[in-house]
């Protein structure tokens, strides 16, 4: 059996290359690449992807700016021609492969406008479309907060409120958004592809979603999901026998990824890090650094070299398991080290102020360095209590 992995970032495609691994069925596992970061990736694993549109323009692609200017009706014109060609595209190689499951990043994205003709291709030829979680899925209000900056590009038409009122995402304080034109919303709804409501994955009718952990599992059947599957956690398949394992470090901390996710620009991001990093060598507790697939290894060992913290060659999944505490911003890994037993601590230094730990009660946060160094004291003196 064939299984296609269609890649839109770094994060997908590292999760798609652990589950193909780690996977028992007897499959041949193929990659999509939908953007150049994810073939060099890919490449660095040896795994050789199949590009699609990657190096194009126009009304999906790159031309962002030439779209902005068309108006709505030539731009559904060009989208519903683009999206039959991609279409024809993904059946070409749904069928050249012999391909009997898709699994994609997500069934509310548009991506680089290739991951809904997949879906759209493997729903007419009745193969299984899949959604597994590689990392934790944005709810509404993290959707809101990396679109907020463009709130007049977002702002809801006429079309969009009355015919597809889901697709539009709320902030108690701040102005209503549309995820997307009401142009591709038409496009994806005479495909066949467009969810019910995009606030939670897995709302499209036909769509599976494989989950590895309770939280999230919870969490969709109570939004509506209706294909939910609790599967074991790939990334760290023993995790349940590493809970009581002696930790080789008093922390392991995420960096987290400020200018990769448009949080901030690089130089603010550099600054904090190195704020973060100075304040642990201070500290005089002994500490992992860990890299997300996104951020290039190279350029943050540069940085991290100046300091004491050892960087960890391999997953985070299973670095996280080296310490006592986990420090992030945000970081999805947050479900498996309190799975694991860790304590957590989460660092949030641009205010992002999520609310989707709130839950687990004995997180601790800290919003600048000052907060940040007091925790640090405060937990080396549960250290030494503890000794």
């Amino acid at each position: 059996m064939t299984v296609c992995y269609i890649c839109d970032n770094e994060t997908t495609a590292n999760g798609a290359v652990v589950h193909a691994s780690y996977d028992r069925e007897d499959c041949t596992a193929i990659f999509v690449s939908l953007s150049e970061s994810v073939t060099s990736f890919l490449q660095s694993k040896g795994i050789d992807a199949y590009e699609l549109g990657v190096n194009t323009s126009g009304i999906n692609g790159n031309g962002k700016k030439i779209n902005r200017r068309l108006s709505g009706l030539i731009k559904f014109i060009f989208g519903i021609l683009s999206f039959s060609r991609k279409k024809s595209l993904c059946c070409k190689m749904i069928s050249e492969f012999k391909v009997k499951k898709l699994i994609v990043p997500s069934d509310r994205s548009h991506g680089n406008g290739f991951i809904m003709p997949f879906i759209s291709a493997a729903k007419n030829e009745s193969i299984p479309v899949c959604i597994i979680e590689y990392a934790d899925f944005a709810d509404e209000e993290r959707l809101y907060q990396v679109r907020k900056l463009s709130l007049n590009r977002y702002k809801p038409d006429f079309l969009t409120r009355n015919f597809f009122p889901n697709w539009i995402i709320r902030s108690h304080s701040e102005k209503d958004i549309q995820l997307y034109p009401t142009y591709l919303l038409i496009i994806w709804k005479i495909f066949g592809c467009l969810s019910d409501d995009p606030k939670v994955v897995g709302m499209l009718h036909g769509v599976s979603v494989f989950v590895r952990n309770e939280n999230t599992e919870q969490k969709l059947i109570e939004a509506g999901c209706k294909h939910v599957v609790k599967i074991d956690n790939f990334f760290v398949s023993e995790i349940n026998n590493l809970v009581d394992m002696e930790s080789d470090y008093d922390l392991a901390i995420g960096l987290p990824q400020l200018a990769e996710h448009g949080l901030c620009d690089s130089e603010t991001a550099r600054n904090i890090h190195i704020n973060l990093l100075k304040a642990l060598d201070d500290s005089n507790l002994s500490y992992l650094v860990l890299l997300h697939p996104k951020m290039n290894r190279k350029e943050y060992e540069n940085l991290t070299n100046n300091y004491k913290g050892d960087v960890f060659d391999g997953s985070s999944h299973e670095g996280l398991l080296l310490a006592d505490c986990f420090i992030n911003t945000f970081s999805s890994l947050t479900h498996e080290a309190i799975q694991a037993g860790k304590n957590i601590h989460i660092f949030d230094p641009v205010d992002l102020g999520y609310t989707m730990f709130d839950a687990y009660r004995d997180i601790t946060y800290s919003k600048n360095i000052k907060e940040f160094e007091d925790f640090l004291k405060d937990y080396k003196s549960h250290l030494n209590v503890k000794s």
